[in-house]
Parts: structure tokens; C-alpha cells; sequence
């Protein structure tokens, strides 16, 4: 028996520490909107999308703007990221149903057209061809500052402008205010809240591809482990 255990570590000390290896060469990518700055409000909403043929995930690390003016309180209050399954309309804006929090940071606030970097501690997988929406919101009094989530009004409509890297893709903007309708639970405003005239978030996210040799490993190593405790024919 204790042979047998001997042999299994043999195979599997080595495997896993290609697996280590592995996982440390999967560097993580940033994917940048812009910060041009103009306007601002208590937050900003946005799809992203895988647009190859392997999953991807999204590291939970983001960039953005957020304009410190109207006496705004250092630092801000939480950050929230937000994010629901599909692209996104108003009426999915406008609805608690669906929405799952992320995480939450709490970045210093910023000038516009400069970079605060915050992190809320969790991963959002994205499977191949699969869109999410994503909202980022900083919650406040009703109709009152400081509304610092910066985004610049690039017109065109929700999709009048895209980012993309080839692989990951960020498209399909709102800006985002809150009325007396706002959900507890999520941010939800009325449709006056809610601003479709191509308001550009001014962000980064972080992402990591999953490569396909994590995968296959994950799967081979039962089997090599199985075929080290079936005994030998004499």
C-alpha cells in the first residue's frame, strides 16, 4: 500500500506542479474603454463579451474615473459592480430581477481624465461567445452628490462605440442615475434615470484566458492516477 502511494505521488507532485506552472504563463490582459471624462453620474452600464472560441474570466480588477468634485467624501462610498446574464436594455436596467453583486471596492476619488484602480475580490466567468452586462454604481442620496462615476457622452446611442482586443469586447453603454424607485437590493432606477445616448464608461477590465491546456490536464490526471493503482497481469 505504501508503495502504492509512493508511485501516485510520483505522478502527481510533477503534475501539479505543471499545472502551477501553467496557471502562472496564463497572464492577465486589460482591456481599456477611454478617459476623456465630461460627464458623471452615480453610475454607468455596459456589456462585455467573449468573442473567442475558449472561456475567459474576468479577474475582478477594473480601472475608472471617479471625479472627487461636490465635496465628494474620501474615500467614496463603496463601489459596487453589478452584473446579469445577456445584454442589456432598459428594461433590464430598470428591474432588480436578474442582477447579481460582484464585489465592492472603494477607490480614492480622481480628476477627470485620470485612472483610480480598485478591485471587489471576485471572478466573473465568461464562456465563449457569451455576453454580460456589467454596472458599476456608487450609491447616494436621491438625486444628490457626489455621482462620481465618470463616463463621456460619445452619442451614437447605447452602441454607438466598442472596445475590443479581439478577444474580450465592451459595448453597449448607459449612464446611470437612481430615483425614488431605487431597490435596496440593486440600483434601479426609473426610465428618467437612466441615460441611452451613448454614455461611455471611462475604464479598464483585467482578464485572464483560460487555456485549453489547463483543461486538458485537469481531465488527464484521474486517468493517470487510475492507471498507476490498476495492477499488472503476471
Amino acid at each position: 500500500m505504501l508503495m502504492l502511494k509512493l508511485k501516485n505521488l510520483r505522478i502527481v507532485v510533477p503534475t501539479l506542479a505543471i499545472f502551477v506552472a501553467l496557471v502562472s504563463v496564463a497572464q492577465a490582459v486589460t482591456l481599456e474603454t477611454i478617459f476623456d471624462g465630461g460627464s458623471r453620474n452615480f453610475g454607468s452600464a455596459f456589456d462585455v463579451t467573449n468573442l473567442s472560441g475558449s472561456p475567459i474570466s474576468l479577474t475582478g480588477a477594473f480601472e475608472g474615473s471617479f471625479n472627487g468634485g461636490y465635496n465628494a467624501p474620501t474615500p467614496l462610498p463603496e463601489t459596487e459592480v453589478w452584473w446579469r446574464s445577456g445584454t442589456l436594455s432598459t428594461a433590464a436596467l430598470e428591474s432588480a430581477s436578474g442582477w447579481t453583486l460582484l464585489g465592492t471596492d472603494n477607490p480614492d476619488p480622481v480628476g477627470n481624465e485620470e485612472v483610480a484602480a480598485f478591485d471587489v475580490g471576485a471572478s466573473l466567468p465568461l464562456a465563449a461567445g457569451e455576453t454580460k452586462g456589467i454596472l458599476v454604481f456608487v450609491r447616494g442620496p436621491v438625486n444628490d452628490q457626489p455621482k462620481p462615476v465618470v463616463y463621456t457622452e460619445t452619442g451614437g446611442g447605447p452602441n454607438g462605440t466598442s472596445y475590443t482586443d479581439g478577444t474580450l469586447q465592451i459595448t453597449n453603454f448607459y449612464g446611470m442615475g437612481i430615483s425614488s424607485v431605487a431597490s435596496p437590493a440593486y440600483p434601479a432606477p426609473d426610465g428618467n434615470g437612466i441615460n441611452v445616448n451613448g454614455r461611455t464608461w471611462n475604464g479598464s477590465i483585467e482578464y485572464v484566458p483560460e487555456p485549453a491546456t489547463l483543461a486538458m490536464l485537469v481531465m488527464a490526471l484521474p486517468l493517470m492516477l487510475l492507471r498507476r493503482r490498476t495492477p499488472r497481469r503476471q
